[in-house]
């Protein structure tokens, strides 16, 4: 991403997809951080968005580890309780 254009246009891409609560991209550290629903898409789904648009999206894969890791404690949690 090299402008505020190219910010808007991933953060729009991001934003149609079906189960995507939250984006925040930003142009100074190259990055975009979104909250979704697992249930609803996937980051292959958000990924293929991004790119059909014309960037490219990388995921990283320890903080994709963390989540997936804390999504599950948060599950067990609920069903113990």
């Amino acid at each position: 991403m090299t402008c505020a254009g190219c910010v808007a246009s991933v953060e729009k891409v991001l934003r149609a997809q079906a189960g995507v609560n939250e984006v925040n991209v930003n142009l100074a550290t190259n990055t975009a951080m979104v909250a979704y629903d697992e249930g609803a898409v996937n980051e292959a789904a958000l990924k293929g968005a991004v790119q059909a648009a014309g960037y490219d999206l990388l995921i990283d894969e320890a903080e994709a580890s963390a989540t997936e890791a804390e999504q599950r404690q948060r599950d067990q949690l609920v069903a113990l309780k």
